[in-house]
């Protein structure tokens, strides 16, 4: 009453927390984002800092004559993601399990209950130019395939 009282006016979004003032507005569409909600692909901050755009292979390197293919061994895939390519988008699309070589049932490469695997292949493969998630080093599921190792256990461990 007599005196001042300042108070910061926080908005808890999947950033963290952020002033009021640092809200977005939605003039923010035209940038992708309205209210932390992206609207459209975006580059991961990871390419970036590996020096390597959607467009490596036209812009730095001469593009491969064939289809190159790329080995992710980590928690597994995800096929159902709505930003990686399935066996529609490529066909050659193959894995296996190699993380537990005493399951009866050693297809599970396409399982990946931790997530990591889907996050490490969508860095290398997301598909882009598709107006959803991110984009990546290879974003043209026809010029590359993906081998998927599931070399680690759902919960992200494994031991040799």
């Amino acid at each position: 009453p007599n005196g001042t009282t300042i108070e910061k006016n926080l908005v808890r979004n999947i950033q963290g927390w952020r002033s009021k003032d640092q809200e977005r507005s939605l003039d923010d569409i035209d940038s992708g984002s309205v209210h932390g909600r992206k609207l459209a692909e975006e580059t991961p901050y990871g390419l970036t800092m590996v020096e390597v755009t959607p467009d490596f292979f036209d812009e730095t390197l001469p593009p491969p004559t064939g289809k190159i293919k790329v080995c992710v061994v980590d928690t597994g895939y995800t096929p159902e993601h709505e930003d990686l390519p399935d066996t529609g988008d490529m066909p050659d699309l193959n894995g296996a399990d190699f993380h537990d070589t005493l399951d009866p049932d050693p297809d599970k490469w396409d399982v990946d209950g931790d997530g990591h695997g889907t996050h490490c292949a969508g860095t290398i493969g997301a598909m882009g130019k598709n107006n959803l998630g991110v984009t990546s080093c290879n974003p043209d599921p026809k010029k590359f395939s993906f081998y998927i190792g599931k070399g680690l256990s759902d919960q992200g461990s494994g031991s040799n």
